[in-house]
C-alpha cells in the first residue's frame, strides 16, 4: 500500500498533542480497536512498544518509535505476522500558542493478500477519526 498522509489544524498547544501521542499505554482507552499497548522498553529517544489491535482478530505488532519532542515522533516496525512494513510519523508544527498543525503518515504493506478496501479502510478513511481522537484527548488535558 503506499504511503498515506493527513494534515489537520488543531486549536491545541503543541506540546499537549505530542504528550497524547507518546503516552501509548493509554491508546486502548481512546483509540477505536486498540485492545493492548505496552511499552517494552525505553532507550533514549527510542521506545519499544508492543500494540495489539482488534479487526475481525487480534493482530500483534512491535514497533520502534523515535522521538524528536516536541516536533516529531516517527516509527518502523520491529515485528509482526500480518504487516512486513508498518512505518509512519506524527509531525506537529506551532501555529500559534494554542494551534498545531498535525501531519500523520503511515504506510502498510501485508504479509498476505488484503483487499486494498479493507487497507483502505484501515488507514485513508479511519485517519480523520483517528487525529480527532488524539485531538480530544489532549483537550481534555487542559
Amino acid at each position: 500500500m503506499p504511503q498515506v498522509s493527513r494534515t489537520e489544524i488543531f486549536e491545541l498547544p503543541r506540546q499537549d498533542f505530542y504528550d497524547v501521542v507518546v503516552d501509548y499505554e493509554a491508546y486502548p482507552e481512546f483509540v477505536d480497536h486498540m485492545a493492548h499497548a505496552r511499552v517494552i522498553k525505553t532507550e533514549g529517544k527510542r521506545s519499544r512498544v508492543q500494540f495489539k489491535v482488534h479487526y475481525i482478530r487480534d493482530i500483534p505488532y512491535t514497533l520502534d518509535i523515535y522521538h524528536d519532542e516536541p516536533k516529531r515522533v516517527w516509527w518502523e516496525l520491529v515485528e509482526s505476522p500480518l504487516f512486513k512494513v508498518s512505518s509512519g510519523s506524527w509531525e506537529l508544527k506551532y501555529k500559534g500558542k494554542s494551534r498545531t498543525e498535525v501531519t500523520y503518515t503511515v504506510e502498510v504493506v501485508p504479509r498476505v493478500l488484503v483487499p486494498s478496501k479493507i487497507l483502505d479502510t484501515l488507514t485513508r478513511h479511519s485517519l480523520p477519526t483517528m487525529m480527532k481522537a488524539f485531538a480530544a484527548r489532549a483537550g481534555a488535558g487542559q
